[in-house]
């Protein structure tokens, strides 16, 4: 570990629940409830697991990121604007206001990209609620 990064560490508040130890190698995060851990993605560009597997055309191209404090229960993620006002705008009309806007992530912004298989919707439901 970098001197920088065990700085950061001491100084932050998760300092006070926990230490740093080494390890022999790399420490993966537990999967459980990783559900409830939207966005998801290295990227965070897929908000709900309902639009994970689907094809690119119905992922969202824009949505509100300080609406990740509220749950989709039906889409299990975030919901993807703050205000019920803009689930009437078209992504096009969202994009166009809120597009650069760095409270809204834009997946047109250049980033890191991650490719996922993509399925039906049934398909999309069974994975998600099981058979």
């Amino acid at each position: 570990m970098s001197r920088g990064f065990i700085n950061a560490f001491e100084k932050s508040p998760i300092a006070n629940e926990g230490a740093l130890i080494k390890s022999r190698g790399y420490a993966a995060t537990p999967l459980t409830g990783i559900w409830a851990n939207y966005p998801y993605l290295d990227n965070g560009s897929v908000r709900t697991l309902y639009h994970l597997p689907g094809p690119e055309s119905e992922k969202p191209k824009i949505f509100h990121v300080l609406a990740a404090r509220r749950f989709d229960r039906e889409r299990v993620g975030q919901v993807l604007r703050a205000n019920p006002e803009h689930d009437r705008w078209s992504d096009t009309d969202l994009l166009r206001r809120f597009g650069e806007d760095r409270d809204w992530f834009n997946v047109n912004r250049p980033v890191r990209a991650t490719r996922v298989t993509t399925c039906g919707l049934e398909s999309r439901r069974t994975q998600i609620e099981g058979p």
